[in-house]
């Protein structure tokens, strides 16, 4: 979607809330309001409306059809915690997520008081559409980016079990024959753990200060040759034996920077937990290749 298409829509939506009683502010969220890493061609748009009504927006679609013809639209959770947003295609085929945001939610707040991924959110790029009581005033105290926290020794030891739990959990659905639901759980909950310890480690080795970003985005550019290499190598494909060599892969690559990681924090990797864990998992794989 060219430029002009989406400073025509957007200057569509700063008119239709100045004649909405209930909208209180607008603001432009994500890579069309970012300077780091902008937005391309097919990158969508984040809305927020500041409202005193959240429900209508979700409720119904019908004032969408004011701004520009729609070919689909529904409702799903936001990445701001606790909030629901409606998801549009617009004829054209620009992708807008509108978020409603509570007014009184939005007269209370302030970086301190708000969940780290909202100030992570906001943090990263705002642009003010319409404020019509100065709700948004504080946006200009927000840090550029959420600061990282290094994991507590608890936290560190929760994550690290959940991990290996997962990966005995994914090894018995594989040697069910459930494929379907191994593959959910490879690709799903042990690659979400799998991607906090990236994190953590890439902190840990390069710095508190260098950025992350959030849910893996430009992962192929933050992340060191060794880790990337690595990682390829812990996708599944379509059949359980490229599972169970995904899942070795990750247990490899969990284990490496798990170790390097408790180090460089003065942590306790389970090397035990580990060792017990993988020689289950190769159980349940010497057990489905016999079978």
């Amino acid at each position: 979607m060219s430029d002009s298409a989406v400073g025509g829509f957007l200057a569509r939506v700063t008119e239709w809330a100045s004649d909405e009683v209930d909208v209180r502010a607008v603001l432009l969220i994500g890579s069309h309001a970012r300077t780091t890493r902008p937005a391309d061609e097919w990158s969508d748009l984040d809305i927020v409306l500041v409202t005193d009504r959240p429900e209508r927006i979700i409720g119904d679609a019908g004032w969408i059809e004011r701004l520009a013809p729609v070919r689909l639209t529904f409702v799903e959770h936001s990445v701001l915690r606790g909030v629901v947003e409606r998801r549009v295609l617009l004829d054209g085929g620009l992708a807008v997520d509108f978020i409603p945001f509570p007014a009184n939610v939005a007269r209370a707040m302030s970086p301190s008081n708000l969940p780290a991924d909202i100030v992570d959110t906001l943090g990263r790029g705002v642009r003010v559409l319409a404020d019509k009581e100065g709700l948004l005033d504080a946006l200009a105290d927000f840090p550029a980016a959420r600061p990282y926290v290094p994991p507590t020794p608890l936290e560190f030891s929760d994550r690290v079990a959940d991990f290996w739990f997962h990966m005995l959990w994914t090894a018995r659905k594989l040697w069910r024959g459930e494929l379907w639901s191994a593959r959910i759980c490879c690709d799903g909950r042990c690659r979400e753990l799998l991607l906090i310890m990236v994190e953590w480690h890439h902190h840990a080795v390069y710095g508190e200060t260098c950025d992350t970003w959030f849910d893996g985005r430009f992962l192929e550019q933050w992340t060191d040759a060794d880790t990337r290499a690595a990682l390829d190598a812990t996708v599944g494909g379509p059949d359980s034996a490229s599972v169970w060599r995904a899942l070795h892969a990750t247990q490899q690559l969990y284990r490496r920077l798990g170790t390097e990681t408790a180090e460089r924090l003065g942590y306790v990797y389970p090397h035990a937990t580990d060792t017990y864990v993988c020689s289950l998992v190769a159980d349940r794989r010497s057990a489905a290749v016999r079978t």
